[in-house]
């Protein structure tokens, strides 16, 4: 499987790692890093990923105002689900923020461009949810 990790946390990206040894995986800090990322596979075909793994903060700044950064499209998830919702043919999404407000902001987004998505906060739910999305996406 092919997966795009949007994340900004090295401690979460070691867990990411090990959660997807055995898959492709393409790690952007940023939102416009990933934006990026969806762009340049975009240039191959519709999208080379099978996954995006998003977060919504992507910058220590918003950590401290989580109600007020889902309202802010600089440097969040949010960036990249506006992206994401405007793909012809986009990939499926895996919501893992912490921040309840970003997280269904762009639950909300996603949702309404009708891209198949799904929300699990990180932690011991994302080891439940891998093996599920690997056999719903075929992968």
């Amino acid at each position: 499987m092919r997966v795009l990790i949007v994340e900004d946390s090295h401690a979460r990206m070691e867990l990411f790692n090990e959660l997807f040894k055995d898959d492709t995986i393409v790690h952007a800090e940023t939102a416009e890093a990933g934006i990026d990322a969806l762009k340049m596979s975009m240039m191959f075909d519709s999208s080379i990923y099978q996954l995006v793994m998003l977060d919504h903060d992507l910058s220590s700044e918003h950590y401290g105002d989580l109600a007020n950064s889902a309202s802010s499209g600089t440097d969040t998830g949010r960036e990249v689900a506006d992206f994401i919702a405007e793909m012809r043919n986009p990939p499926y999404v895996v919501i893992h923020s912490w921040n309840p407000y970003g997280a269904q902001r762009m639950w909300d987004i996603l949702h309404e461009a009708k891209v198949e998505c799904a929300q699990q906060q990180f932690g011991k739910g994302l080891r439940d949810i891998i093996p599920v999305l690997r056999r719903s996406l075929g992968c």
